[in-house]
């Protein structure tokens, strides 16, 4: 089974968790995490290589598969739209603010 690379954003409560449940599927590895605050000290705590402070450097330096939106529901489309791109096929599941 092909790995999928993940990148996640807003690495609070809910972002450990998800990163914590994407590594049980056991065919994801999460190899980036995006949060404005301590960034890589989240990232040395839950084991993840690449740490950034700005979600739009990880979008644009890392070869993701997925990214994980974790962050306040009237973010998201911000978020998701640098994400957005003919070559990268995507679906967002998150609801409107």
């Amino acid at each position: 089974m092909k790995q999928l690379k993940a990148g996640v954003v807003g690495v609070g409560f809910i972002g450990a968790v998800h990163i914590e449940q994407l590594r049980r599927l056991g065919n994801v590895e999460v190899v980036a995490l995006a949060d404005e605050a301590g960034a890589q000290e989240k990232a040395d705590a839950l084991y993840v290589p690449h740490a950034y402070t700005n979600y739009k450097d990880m979008i644009d330096n890392e070869q993701l598969e997925c990214v994980h939106i974790c962050t306040p529901n009237s973010t998201h489309y911000e978020i998701a739209m640098p994400w957005r791109t003919p070559a990268r096929p995507s679906a967002c599941a998150a609801r409107r603010a």
